[in-house]
């Protein structure tokens, strides 16, 4: 009987027979990563198929997520990241807006607190 931590070795080994690197990338993007690791959101690497690669927050492709801590300013208001400025749009953007208008809808945040 194996143990939850060889069997998902094993596992990780025979998937990264199938996620190869592709030539002139780096092979940490590829490399396979233990199941038991990994956040429920997370995609792991050995997840590509072939001439894919997943955007990891393990290694310098998470910048590329729209969940990466990128910071930017745009018309004089900071957002955390894209993923913050896009959940902002969703918000009203005051009062009168009419989704603020809405009947029966209840805005728990703003949506500075939101994009911030």
């Amino acid at each position: 009987m194996r143990t939850g931590a060889s069997a998902s070795a094993i596992l990780c080994a025979a998937v990264s027979a199938f996620a190869q690197p592709a030539p002139g990338y780096p092979a940490h993007w590829w490399t396979p990563v233990p199941a038991e690791s990994a956040a429920s959101w997370e995609i792991l690497p050995q997840a590509a198929k072939p001439g894919q690669v997943i955007l990891s927050k393990r290694n310098e492709l998470g910048i590329l997520s729209n969940l990466a801590a990128t910071p930017f300013t745009l018309r004089g208001q900071r957002y955390a990241s894209v993923e913050g400025f896009w959940q902002m749009m969703l918000y009203p953007e005051g009062p009168r807006d009419p989704r603020a208008l809405a009947p029966g809808i209840v805005w728990p945040h703003t949506c500075e607190e939101v994009g911030g």
